[in-house]
């Protein structure tokens, strides 16, 4: 045999004997729980493996699975685009606003590159928020407009749209604004409370003028889902004077608070369905504040309470003695960002 005959052999052998071996071959089953587990970016460029792959990564199912094991990043999510500032963000969607036209809104994905422009946000937009079922990926978002019209007078508006549906935006009719109209009251005060995520719940709380010196405070509920409103009053005399106090969130709920003698008042509306506040005032010591903000501390009582409603705070509170025994401060514009495939209709690649 010569040499050539004895090399074509020894290949032919090597062929025959990997063709005999054959590789194990894991359930796809195996193959969707170890996909669920990787991190988005790298689960992106596993679509380009074969067909298979590629639809189950964009399967809604799939995409729901992944998201409720997908952990939080590390650190503070930021937008890469110095245009645009972070407002909030849920199920892997950030919702931000441009920072050149203050009528320019836009949903991003940022770890699937995918971004969806809103229709131009109405004239008076001061903030705006959006809720999202995952399940149905029915997304809205709420836009909060006031309008300064007179000294000390505010007018105050809700508008909404559905993403992938509307194209402009619906206005939602406050519970009681004629009649409000009808007795000349107006607004002094405005507070957004921002949506609760998992319920599609929003609060706006307003400081209205009857006649003066007489105030009262109302928080107008919104269900997200269902448009609808529930009214909830603040009984008299709870605080001395509503003109010095603050719509604020605590604990997930919305809230009223005042500063009095270097302490932080607040009181919580627990329970807005059954209109129920908290039983005692919850009692923050300036000088907790003021050990962790610089700023605060040679600041006067109005002014630090002034300052402490620019700034984030993750407040640890000591149920037992009433009070807060710590208070962090939080990045201004940043909140830990959760990864996830999921997309919106209409949304395109950055």
């Amino acid at each position: 045999m010569t040499h050539e005959q004895m090399v074509r052999s020894n290949k032919r052998n090597k062929e025959s004997s990997l063709k005999a071996i054959k590789l194990p071959k894991l359930p796809f089953d195996t193959i969707i729980e170890i996909l669920s587990w990787v991190p988005v970016v790298s689960l992106l460029r596993c679509k380009c493996v074969c067909k298979q792959w590629c639809s189950l990564i964009q399967d809604d199912k799939f995409v729901l699975k992944h998201m409720d094991r997908s952990r939080p990043t590390d650190q503070f999510y930021r937008t890469a685009d110095e245009k645009f500032k972070f407002i909030s963000t849920y199920g892997g969607l950030c919702l931000e606003r441009s920072l050149s036209n203050s009528r320019v809104f836009r949903i991003r994905n940022p770890a699937a590159q995918q971004v969806l422009y809103l229709p131009d946000g109405p004239e008076y937009t001061n903030t705006m928020d959006f809720a999202f079922n995952s399940s149905t990926r029915e997304c809205k978002v709420v836009c909060c407009c006031w309008e300064n019209n007179e000294v000390d007078s505010t007018e105050a508006s809700l508008k909404i749209i559905t993403v992938g549906k509307d194209e402009q935006w619906r206005t939602l009719i406050l519970p009681n604004q004629s009649l409000m109209n009808a007795r000349g009251e107006f607004v002094l005060k405005v507070h957004f409370s921002g949506v609760r995520k998992v319920e599609g719940v929003v609060h706006l709380t307003q400081i209205i003028r009857l006649t003066a010196p007489d105030y009262y405070l109302q928080v107008q509920s919104l269900d997200v889902w269902r448009e609808c409103f529930t009214t909830t009053t603040l009984p008299q005399g709870v605080f001395v004077d509503l003109t010095k106090v603050r719509g604020y969130t605590w604990n997930n709920c919305t809230s009223v608070v005042d500063m009095t003698e270097e302490t932080l008042n607040i009181l919580a509306l627990e329970d807005f369905k059954e209109h129920k506040w908290s039983k005692n005032k919850i009692k923050i010591p300036l000088k907790v504040l003021k050990d962790c903000h610089p700023h605060l501390r040679d600041r006067t009582v109005s002014a630090a309470f002034e300052l402490l409603f620019g700034a984030s705070y993750d407040f640890k509170y000591n149920k037992r003695k009433g009070i807060v025994t710590k208070a962090t401060l939080r990045p201004s514009g940043e909140r830990l960002h959760k990864p996830s495939l999921m997309t919106l209709r209409g949304m395109k690649s950055e």
